[in-house]
């Protein structure tokens, strides 16, 4: 799992290792300051975000047209 940088990125970082198992994550990238790419080990992709309030939530990321 990657390292925060920045106090948005670590509460990212916690909220995560809360919501998915060891080895479940595949790739967790930073994307900015407050937001993360994540692919889990089936190859599924999305986009985690730490918003001003200190919420974190999950989205996905939308397909290329």
């Amino acid at each position: 799992m990657m390292q925060g940088d920045t106090p948005e990125l670590r509460r990212i970082v916690r909220w995560l290792e809360g919501q998915f198992e060891p080895g479940q994550l595949a790739r967790v990238e930073r994307v900015t300051k407050n937001a993360v790419r994540i692919t889990d080990r089936w190859g599924d992709t999305d986009l985690v975000i730490c918003r001003q309030d200190g919420d974190v939530e999950i989205m996905p990321v939308p397909e290329a047209c």
